[in-house]
């Protein structure tokens, strides 16, 4: 998404008025409006890059993007496995008696470190020991559960990825870009030699728009009025 820069963004107030006092001088000799044949040939150029990447993501991209993801979304989804409860249930210190189940996060955790940690070897009586260690499996069993269903749905989709070839339809698109903005860049950075020039590169400033990120379009203009008003 390019997002437009103005005239006025990009120069503010004073620069505005640095490019009207420049443009009185567009009759004299040394500011002929004559436009440097390569700027128009870059210009050209850039814009049918542009045409192109625009092109490639109506035709290609954004159908192969939309067939991946209908693809997808007609996948079935494996549902995680349902939680469980102890076969084994204690009586807990309100004098319930209670079984644990692997939805409760608290109940695992304690479970876990139960059945990993020595020192709890001995806690509680037989039953409460025996309900750890069952809650404690049976998370672990439904956690590789979900893990392979993860796995699977992650294979299949980067199998899709593969089939419908998105590395290499990214990549062109990345290319075309890439081709766009150098051209957009060498159109910017081409030294103005005359008052045609920068009008010319303030026109295509306006109808294209981008976010000047690198600072090179504010430099190269700044240079251009400085070189034509004689201060460089």
């Amino acid at each position: 998404m390019t997002v437009h820069t103005s005239r006025r963004a990009l120069f503010g107030g004073a620069g505005l008025i640095a490019v009207a006092t420049l443009a009185k001088c567009g009759g004299t000799p040394a500011h002929a409006a004559t436009v440097n044949p390569r700027l128009l040939r870059i210009i050209a150029l850039r814009d049918r890059a542009e045409e192109a990447w625009q092109r490639f993501e109506r035709d290609v991209e954004a159908p192969t993007q939309k067939a991946y993801a209908a693809t997808l979304a007609a996948e079935p989804i494996e549902m995680p496995p349902p939680h469980v409860e102890t076969p084994t249930s204690f009586v807990n210190v309100h004098g319930n008696n209670v079984r644990l189940t692997t939805a409760n996060p608290g109940s695992v955790v304690t479970s876990r470190r139960f059945v990993s940690d020595p020192t709890w070897a001995k806690m509680g009586d037989a039953d409460w020991r025996q309900a750890r260690r069952e809650n404690a499996a049976a998370a672990d069993e439904r956690d590789a559960i979900i893990a392979a269903q993860k796995e699977r749905r992650a294979a299949f989709e980067v199998k899709m990825e593969a089939a419908f070839g998105l590395e290499a339809i990214e990549h062109r698109a990345a290319q075309l870009l890439e081709r766009e903005y150098d051209l957009w860049r060498t159109a910017i950075t081409m030294p103005a030699t005359t008052m045609a020039d920068i009008t010319t590169k303030l026109a295509f400033v306006d109808r294209v728009g981008r976010t000047d990120t690198e600072g090179c379009l504010l430099a190269a203009l700044t240079a251009d009025i400085r070189r034509l008003a004689g201060e460089a």
